[in-house]
């Protein structure tokens, strides 16, 4: 750690999630002195649509920070500066003061499923010869063009479409930028490293500007300072705010992933796995496995829907003290848990959420058992199409950490001993990280990697005889049901 480091200051880490914004004040330790979570909505306007609003993002954020200063009892000046990630794939249309022009369509939008096959169809070869690939509904190159097609004044009026932190830090300090992690989800850079956006795709192909898209910047560089507008929040002006990255690299990073071999799992709205390769400084190298489309956003859409009472957290609590009283396999209830089409270990836009071997006998709680099954038999299906379940240990990390029931149950499904990090949320500690190198407490991410994430749980698969029951049912069940998603 270096000399410049002093007591009783702090990094103050932001994690601007799919369904939920979480900040944190975190000191040179790793240690969190005071976090806040809220919870924000998404409006499902048709089917398979799926939107945000950037200024609940911008509200939410307004609100948890003051809220996180009082709790800790921080002052002004004690923040040394501010890390932050977001959701990926995201865009955010943005005027030339900084307000969104629209909603943000999210990646788990799948509306643009024909604009996919309109780029593919007309120039996949050109898009192949630019960018190395095809866009998907996930990222933003065909939700671009569907906005284009749909709404194009929309796109004319932008002055820059922004990701979802990057549109934070724009309000913070008034500074426009983005980082390799979410330019490179867009599918909208060049094939070359380090080509940055590809021209030639946007322009001739898409027809948007590249003029409105921002300047890529490494993510531990300072990109702006807050302004004056967040004194009343409880910080000074002045506070450096580092460029930040996508979630996915920000969890990365607090998992450590850096050591080769480690596997990770996170657990939030969506689920997704990546293994650590090799890495040294600031370059870590990574193979990501595979994501789902629904993960926690299962289990909350349970629980917005068939518990009683309006979705908190002692509504989670109670739905998972109900489950643990079912049996394992939940008495032959098996559920797909494809809620917005599907993207691990396969891409099906039109698949959706099934579940089957309902009978009169079944309650409430057997359905939140087999939520947290079949999302379970989704990350098995994922480590088994992509050879890791011979790996040493799942390292599971996010927010759904903290149902310790599906935990076990996918420590048992995957037969892999589970292990949770010291600081769960990893994506708001690789966000800190990043400031703290920002402003040369230390001098790269690795060091403080290996500093900061440690392991504190570690929790032994048992063998369960019913799993590898219900495993071979959903899968059978799962390809049976492939030709009715398709059509």
């Amino acid at each position: 750690m270096s000399s410049k480091s002093r007591n009783n200051a702090y990094i103050l880490a932001i994690d601007l999630g799919t369904t939920s914004c979480k900040i944190a004040l975190c000191d040179y330790h790793g240690e969190f002195i005071a976090y806040r979570r809220e919870e924000m909505p998404l409006y499902h306007h048709q089917p398979r649509w799926a939107e945000a609003d950037p200024n609940v993002w911008w509200q939410s954020v307004s609100r948890l920070i003051p809220g996180v200063l009082g709790d800790a009892g921080v002052v002004a000046d004690q923040v040394d500066a501010i890390g932050l990630c977001g959701l990926m794939h995201a865009l955010v249309p943005v005027n030339a003061a900084g307000e969104p022009l629209a909603n943000s369509m999210l990646w788990m939008d799948q509306r643009c499923q024909p604009e996919c096959e309109l780029i593919a169809a007309t120039h996949g070869d050109r898009v192949r010869e630019l960018t190395g690939g095809l866009p998907r509904t996930t990222t933003s190159a065909a939700k671009l063009y569907w906005l284009k097609r749909h709404h194009p004044d929309i796109v004319d009026a932008t002055h820059q479409f922004l990701l979802p932190k990057d549109f934070i830090r724009l309000k913070l300090t008034g500074a426009w930028a983005t980082d390799p992690s979410d330019a490179g989800g867009t599918s909208l850079l060049g094939r070359e490293p380090d080509a940055g956006w590809s021209e030639p795709y946007l322009s001739e192909i898409l027809d948007v500007s590249p003029s409105k898209f921002p300047q890529i910047r490494p993510s531990t560089q300072i990109a702006g300072f807050t302004t004056h507008r967040t004194i009343a929040w409880g910080l000074r002006a002045g506070i450096p705010v580092v460029t930040g990255s996508s979630d996915v690299r920000a969890t990365i990073l607090g998992t450590n992933l850096y050591i080769p071999g480690r596997l990770c799992l996170y657990m939030g709205t969506a689920a997704w796995l990546a293994t650590g390769l090799s890495g040294s400084g600031e370059q870590m190298h990574t193979r990501f496995l595979g994501a789902t489309s629904t993960f926690g956003s299962a289990m909350r859409w349970y629980v917005e829907n068939l518990c009683e009472q309006e979705a908190d957290a002692t509504n989670y609590e109670m739905a998972e003290n109900q489950a643990s009283q079912v049996a394992p396999g939940a008495d032959g209830l098996v559920f797909l848990p494809h809620l917005m089409g599907e993207r691990g270990p396969y891409m099906s836009p039109g698949a959706t959420g099934v579940f089957f071997g309902l009978t009169l006998s079944h309650r409430r709680s057997h359905l939140f058992r087999s939520v947290l099954e079949g999302t379970a038999c989704q990350i098995r299906h994922i480590l088994e199409e992509r050879e890791m379940l011979d790996a040493t240990d799942l390292w599971c990390v996010g927010g759904g950490t903290r149902c310790q029931l599906w935990l076990r149950i996918i420590a048992d499904v995957t037969s892999m001993p589970v292990i949770t990090p010291r600081i769960p949320e990893a994506g708001l500690l690789g966000s800190a990280m990043m400031a703290a190198v920002g402003i040369e407490r230390f001098p790269d991410l690795r060091t403080v990697a290996d500093v900061w994430v440690q392991p504190s749980s570690r929790l032994e698969p048992k063998r369960e005889p019913m799993y590898e029951q219900l495993y071979a049912r959903y899968r059978a069940l799962d390809d049976a049901m492939q030709p009715f998603f398709q059509q």
